[in-house]
């Protein structure tokens, strides 16, 4: 692979992963989520190596009820988070995350008001050909 030039952009927002080097990220951008609805953040189908990284999700306009976050693995939930706003949940921690290979990954949030919430993630690639 050819090395990322000095004056190469790679930063984007999208439902999708970026591939740089030994490493991966994705940053959905800011997703409003209407009242009740369900919310994709994040979607896209891993490469041939496996990422050890973490994903984040935060809520940057605030619901009044509690927010759900969750994300699957070829359509098995792997993560599920609920928080309520309390002083204690505000915005979850950023959680570990193992990808195999080939991986469809789905996202989503889903919120009783009408809300704007993010996801990224970040991560290591190992074993990638």
């Amino acid at each position: 692979m050819a090395p990322v030039q000095a004056n190469a952009s790679v930063a984007a927002t999208g439902l999708g992963i970026r591939y740089i080097g030994d490493y991966a990220y994705g940053y959905s951008g800011v997703i409003a989520s209407a009242s009740s609805s369900l919310g994709t953040l994040l979607s896209f189908t891993s490469g041939s190596g496996f990422i050890v990284g973490e994903i984040s999700f935060t809520e940057t306009e605030r619901a009044a009820e509690a927010v759900n976050f969750d994300v699957a693995f070829n359509d098995i939930g792997v993560i599920a988070v609920e928080y309520d706003h309390s002083p204690a949940q505000d915005n979850p921690a950023p959680y570990p995350i193992l990808i195999p290979p080939f991986t469809k990954v789905l996202a989503t949030w889903q919120t009783g008001g009408d809300a704007d919430g993010t996801a990224w993630i970040v991560g290591r690639v190992y074993g990638a050909e």
